[in-house]
């Protein structure tokens, strides 16, 4: 929650400190930690306001900015927002890594330094590329050599017979029209200071440095485990945990022109009970993004959203007299808005992923000029509301699957985009 807006001119630290002190005595909903720093703080505040005479100035770099508002200055509405979260540490609740201006994982006085230096300033961001690290990258092209450019990962690999290898079967049994580019091995890329080493995040950004365009698809998972006692390398927004990598990427990813398709989890459950992409349970010791750590934190900040689609399953085998849709998500939840579903030949997600690729291929190939998002965009379009049986992983006592009704968007093959 934010501070509520207003309009305030300060002629004296006494002013400043006053109007903070007020602000947030009518606002209970603010804890305001106005000890020795806080007087100190909206003391050196105040007197920055009253000697800067300057021409607000331009400032770069690639680690968290002091511009937490993003309004493009550093000024006093982000002094009020420091204020709050001023000497939490890394796993605590109101912790938030983007007031952590040296990431050391606590928020203090170092911080207010790097704050202050940079009070008064305009915030220009410089784009930063992704640099190789570490290349055991494994290559195999398939499909038409002149076809849309598509990768695909499998943290196994594409052995004969390997779970890569099958979805890559799915695809190409889907669309002719794609240069499939199979990225096996491992490898790591330097972004913003940090090194990436997932297979989804660095499948993703090879495929966009040597391809710089098309669609990129997975269904593997990679998924860390978060604790807050050893959380360095995650940081809490909105109360829910998410890891740092996740977030360098999404950051990058969503000013890139590759559409990112990537499996949802299949039906899970704990106890018999159903668990979902979307939850987070606090008091858990340790918990695990269901949906992976880059889904996650794309789904639910919306960064790198618009050039994302999540991939559920309709299981089209003999179930009775319905055809049966699956996914751990909820109805009404991050992930529903950006997912459809579609006819996977075994029924799991991992194979439901190859096919919405292979559909997005075709489209690709007969609209050249379409951007990511606009890709996107037509997919969600061309998916229609279907009102259908849903499993979320509850079972009888008998070990009987438990439907719900949802209405999912779908594409069917009969009007799914086809190769010709």
């Amino acid at each position: 929650m934010s501070p509520p807006p207003f309009v305030i001119k300060y002629k004296s630290t006494f002013q400043v400190h006053k109007a903070m002190s007020e602000n947030f005595s009518k606002n209970p909903a603010y804890p305001v930690r106005l000890s020795l720093f806080g007087r100190l703080a909206v003391g050196l505040l105040g007197l920055s306001l009253l000697i800067s005479t300057q021409p607000l100035n331009s400032q770069t770099g690639s680690g968290p900015s002091p511009d937490f508002n993003a309004d493009g200055v550093v000024d006093f509405a982000d002094f009020l927002l420091f204020a709050v979260v001023f000497g939490t540490k890394d796993g605590e609740k109101d912790y938030e890594s983007k007031y952590d201006l040296d990431e050391s994982g606590e928020i203090d006085f170092s911080d207010f330094l790097i704050f202050a230096k940079s009070f008064g300033q305009k915030v220009e961001r410089e784009p930063s590329d992704a640099v190789l690290v570490e290349d055991h990258f494994v290559e195999t092209t398939r499909g038409e050599p002149d076809g849309v450019n598509v990768s695909v990962v499998d943290a196994d690999g594409f052995a004969p017979g390997s779970h890569g290898q099958r979805i890559t079967d799915v695809f190409l049994r889907n669309t002719d029209r794609a240069r499939l580019v199979q990225i096996g091995g491992r490898g790591a890329y330097l972004l913003d200071g940090r090194t990436l080493k997932g297979t989804n995040s660095t499948g993703y950004i090879r495929h966009v440095l040597k391809q710089d365009s098309g669609v990129f698809w997975t269904a593997t998972d990679q998924s860390p485990a978060y604790n807050a006692n050893k959380a360095r390398n995650w940081f809490v927004e909105d109360n829910r945990p998410f890891t740092r990598n996740a977030r360098v990427f999404a950051t990058w990813m969503q000013e890139r022109n590759t559409l990112l398709i990537s499996s949802m989890e299949n039906p899970t459950v704990d106890n018999g009970i159903p668990v979902y992409c979307d939850d987070y349970d606090r008091n858990a010791q340790s918990w695990i993004p269901l949906c992976g750590e880059l889904d996650d934190y794309i789904a639910h900040s919306g960064t790198g959203l618009a050039n994302t689609v999540f991939v559920g399953a309709i299981d089209a085998r003999p179930f009775g007299n319905n055809d049966i849709a699956l996914g751990a998500i909820r109805a009404d939840g991050v992930f529903a808005p950006h997912a459809i579903y579609v006819e996977s030949p075994d029924g799991s997600t991992s194979q439901a992923t190859p096919v919405l690729a292979a559909y997005a291929a075709n489209l690709a190939y007969a609209n050249p000029t379409w951007s990511a998002a606009r890709l996107k965009r037509e997919l969600m379009i061309l998916a229609r509301d279907e009102t259908i049986d849903y499993f979320s992983g509850a079972r009888t006592s008998s070990g009987n699957i438990v439907t719900e009704t949802r209405t999912i968007k779908a594409i069917r093959p009969a009007f799914a985009p086809g190769a010709n």
